[in-house]
Formats: structure tokens, sequence, C-alpha cells
């Protein structure tokens, strides 16, 4: 039996103020909780989030909304629609005492609005306003072959976000995270004993990192352990640097010291690692792809053997934001 398809929702959360990078980071893994894909974009300082469903589990869709905004714990302003850029707009302008609003059809909800939230350039925004144009919905009421004529092939993608059509998904990234856990035979409550007990998880959780480890730096490291009551002490830290011996084994004992005060012996202790970049200064993977490399150029030989060298071609990056996909890439001939 087949089940009909959940219609496209999305989310963009919008911190009120300018954040470090790591409380960045911290909302981003916050709100992995709440939804199976979480887009990051540092430079605008805004989460896009896959809220495809998620009504069913919280009630509503505004319930949902409410239950992310307090989980953050920073403020902020959340915008949930059909698409990325009626989600975003969505956020911009929501009512400071609500925290959220929620938009049922991208298009009404878009069509009231001034044309100058439109990614349009200030001649475009110019003609339309000389020909009477004034808010996103006139600009829908357009046809396609009318914007072609009047401002150029440039405009096509912001009639079609007026129009409620804006296709692209939310681009989660993997979750990067490498943990450890160890249960006592025997409540322990000695801080030395968890100490160790810690940095030999921690060591065990850089195994799974890719090789080779030392070049990597941990954006941050969680601790939690639980208690002989059946509580949960959860502690995390930034750390931004390689994991070595010198630096994880003070960081993890400043975490371990809030447990000196509650009396009471672990049953269970766990490491997180969340979060790794090139640490500076080191190089890597200089030759794990040379076999894969050489096998593909070899394919692309055996292609412009076969049919002309003309026919390989490849793609390069000119600007990874621009809304048409003749303006994001480049296509020219591939030397092998």
């Amino acid at each position: 039996m087949s089940h009909p398809a959940l219609p496209r929702r999305i989310a963009c959360l919008c911190p009120a103020g300018p954040l470090a990078e790591e409380d960045f980071v911290q909302i981003g893994d916050t709100l992995q909780r709440y939804s199976p894909a979480v887009e990051d974009d540092i430079a605008a300082s805004l989460f896009y989030i896959d809220a495809g469903g998620l009504s069913r589990l919280y009630e509503s869709e505004g319930r949902w909304s409410e239950t992310v905004l307090a989980a953050v714990g920073q403020p902020a302003r959340l915008g949930l629609a059909g698409g990325k850029f009626a989600a975003w707009l969505a956020a911009r302008t929501v009512q400071p005492q609500t925290g959220y609003q929620v938009a049922a059809q991208d298009r009404s909800f878009l069509a009231p609005l001034p044309l100058h939230w439109l990614p349009l350039s200030a001649e475009a925004q110019r003609r339309l306003r000389l020909l009477g144009l004034s808010t996103i919905g006139h600009f829908a009421a357009w046809r396609e072959v009318q914007v072609l004529e009047q401002l150029g092939p440039g405009s096509v993608v912001a009639h079609r976000w007026a129009r409620g059509l804006d296709e692209r998904p939310v681009q989660g990234r993997c979750r990067q995270m490498a943990q450890a856990y160890h249960t006592f035979e025997a409540p322990e409550g000695r801080h030395e004993a968890l100490l160790e007990a810690t940095v030999r998880l921690a060591q065990r959780a850089l195994r799974d990192l890719p090789p080779p480890q030392a070049a990597w730096a941990i954006k941050r490291v969680s601790l939690e352990a639980i208690l002989v009551n059946g509580e949960v002490f959860r502690r995390s830290c930034w750390l931004g640097a390689a994991p070595l011996p010198q630096t994880l084994r003070p960081l993890l004992a400043g975490m371990l010291g809030d447990l000196r005060g509650a009396g009471m012996g672990v049953d269970e202790v766990g490491i997180c690692l969340l979060g790794w970049d090139a640490a500076a200064g080191r190089q890597l993977n200089l030759f794990d792809h040379t076999g894969a490399r050489a096998q593909m150029e070899q394919t692309l030989q055996e292609l412009a053997d076969k049919h002309s060298p003309g026919c390989v071609m490849q793609a390069d990056l000119l600007d990874a934001r621009a809304p048409l996909s003749a303006e994001r890439f480049g296509l020219r001939a591939y030397r092998l």
C-alpha cells in the first residue's frame, strides 16, 4: 500500500545577534535533535532545517517551532514555510512577541510583502516601480515571458520564488561525531580513576577519526556520566585544537572537577568528540586519492579516444551563491 508523500516544509532559524563560532556550532548540534537534516550558513548567521512531517510528533508546526526555540537557548527568530526563500522571509518578518511565524502557503504569504525583499538588481527594482508594481504578489502575477522581456533571464529565479516555487533542498551535512562509553563494574567515585577512564575513552574515540588522527582539530568535547542514583551529569567544553594528551587531560580534569561535590559514584561514563577540521600547520591526505584519480583519468582518456577530446568537460565553481546555475558554474575542456 503506497503512502502519500509528505509536503515539503523548511524552517529558517536566525539567531538574534552575532555569535561566537563555538556558540554557532552548539546551536547546530542542538537542532540535529529536532530534524534529520540541518544546513548551516555561518557567514549569513542562519540555519535551514528540514521540518517535513515533524508536526505529527509535536501536535502542530507551531508547537514544534516553540520547542526548537526553547531548546536553542539563545534569542532567535524562526520561520517555517514550503521553501527556503519563504522560510527566510518568515523569520525576517516575525513578530517579536511570538518568535516564530508559520506560512501555510508560500505564494499567499509572500504576496503582500514589498518587492525589496526579492533578490533583484537595483535596476530591476526601479523598472518594476515605474511599471506600478509594489508587492511580491504583483510581480508573481506576471507571466514568465513578461519577466524575460522586461528584466532579462537574471530575474527568472526571483520570479519563481515570488510564485512560491523554490525547489532548493536543505543540504544537511553529515554530523561529525566520535564517541566511546565505559560501564564500571562497581560505582566509581575517585577523581583520578575517573580521569584515567575518560582519557582512555577519548583515545578510543579518536580512532574513529580519519587518519592521521593528530592532524585534526576537535571543535568540542562532551562528557556524560550516569550516577548511581540515575541522574545524568553532562559537561561540554570548546577545544578547537588537535586532541593531544597535554590538551585533553587538563580539559577532562576540569569537567570532572564539578563531580567532586556530588558525593556519588559513577556507573557509566562517556566521551563525545564533535566536529573536526584540519589542524593549522598540518598536511592531510596528500596521496590518499592518487589511485582513484589515476583510475578516473584512465576512464576519461578512454572516452576521449572513443569519441573526441572535446567530449570531456570540467565544471569550475564560479560563485557558490549565484541563483542561476549558469552563474554558479563554468564549463571548460578537460585537459588530460
